[in-house]
């Protein structure tokens, strides 16, 4: 019989707080549409559902229920598909957007998952990229500033030079 201790489920449940909170920061921070509280809730939301999906039906309820626990989870990455498609906007000026952000929600559904089954080393990794994905514009800008000014100031006095 599979059981979880209230230790584990509080850090899976503060864990999932944490993976929300970082990849909605990133979305806040760059003023999109879903910040820090959507997709803490999302991710909670979705690490509520597993542990529910994997331990919530066998022996807590004073019997067994034969059921197919992953039938939570495919519900919440249904709902999270129509969340993430309210955030898709097209409009006539700056093309479509918010696809960014709703693949973003996606994920930390997923990710939400994924700690709520105490797939703690997948988490971390894949928020970790993920971060780094998002945050991709900003590293290269960074970047830039930092080494790419030296090369173009050097093309620029060479150019100078030719004239």
């Amino acid at each position: 019989m599979l059981t979880i201790s209230d230790t584990e489920m509080l850090i899976r449940l503060f864990s999932a707080c944490g993976v929300g909170f970082l990849l909605g920061w990133e979305r806040g921070r760059n003023f999109k549409q879903a910040g820090s509280r959507t997709h803490i809730l999302v991710c909670l939301m979705a690490c509520v559902t597993s542990i529910i999906s994997a331990y919530g039906y066998v022996g807590n309820i004073g019997f067994v229920i034969n059921s197919d626990p992953a039938r939570l989870v495919v519900g919440v990455l249904t709902g999270i598909g129509f969340l993430g498609t309210g955030l898709i906007w097209k409009d006539s000026q700056h093309g479509i957007s918010g696809i960014t952000t709703a693949a973003n929600i996606f994920l930390t559904a997923v990710l939400g998952i994924a700690v709520g089954l105490g797939l703690y080393k997948l988490t971390i990794a894949t928020t970790l990229i993920a971060y780094l994905t998002l945050e991709s514009d900003n590293i290269k800008k960074k970047l830039k500033k930092l080494f790419g000014n030296k090369e173009d100031d050097a093309k620029e006095a060479e150019e100078a030079e030719d004239k």
